[in-house]
């Protein structure tokens, strides 16, 4: 992603120069123009000869390309200014990046999938490592345990004609691609429901799941929105 910013402002920073050049030649001819005006009217005061009409023409045909060359650098200013613009905005977006890079991981919020384990329920980070590494592991059963009766019977509608062990495969499968995952948020819904914004690394998604407390462990009821949700076979 650095690596593109770098690239694009180097481009804008040539186009931005070549404008600028352009824009120097433009003035230049203004300034060598800017007598043709007077010199057609001094012209059209008298009776002029074959080599004076020959010069008004020339004349005329300056002031006609004053006025084109006015347009065009008014043209080049506007670019200019929006190369200048978009300079900015890349050197922001650079800036943001190399922030982000540069932030350190907390280790307590990150969970390289070779680390994953079996975590049990007690807290919801803790249940959520638990969901997926059964999922990595092709074990349904235990997947489906990680998950409060309302979500489990849904994602078992959705597996209807299948066996464990195609249910298994399928998880095993979905997170082929997963490298590990980073909780970047934690927001307290309610006592009993939190919401954990994961980042799935390898994948590049970014989903925010809510968990809820059944008794004393914490369960996957599936995907949160930004509002409280209602309170589901609490107990």
């Amino acid at each position: 992603m650095v690596g593109v910013l770098f690239g694009r402002l180097k481009e804008q920073r040539r186009e931005k120069d070549r404008l600028r050049a352009q824009l120097q030649e433009m003035q230049q001819q203004l300034e060598e123009l800017r007598g043709a005006p007077s010199k057609i009217l001094r012209t059209a005061s008298h009776p002029i000869s074959d080599a004076e009409k020959e010069e008004l023409l020339r004349l005329r045909n300056q002031a006609a390309q004053l006025k084109t060359a006015t347009n065009e650098t008014q043209q080049l200013r506007s670019q200019v200014r929006q190369v200048t613009a978009d300079n900015e905005r890349l050197r922001a977006e650079q800036a943001k990046v190399a922030s982000a890079l540069s932030t350190p991981l907390t280790p307590t919020d990150t969970y390289p999938k070779e680390n994953w384990t079996f975590a049990g329920y007690a807290t919801p980070e803790a249940s959520f490592q638990s969901t997926v590494w059964a999922m990595s592991q092709g074990d349904s059963q235990t997947f489906l345990a990680g998950l409060t009766p309302e979500e489990r019977a849904s994602v078992e509608r959705g597996f209807q004609n299948k066996s464990a062990e195609q249910i298994g495969e399928e998880g095993r499968r979905e997170m082929t691609e997963v490298s590990g995952f980073r909780i970047l948020e934690r927001r307290q819904i309610a006592d009993d429901q939190v919401a954990l914004t994961i980042f799935a690394s390898g994948k590049g998604d970014t989903v925010e799941m809510l968990l809820q407390r059944i008794g004393t462990e914490w369960k996957l009821a599936g995907k949160a929105g930004r509002r409280p949700v209602a309170a589901q076979s609490r107990r």
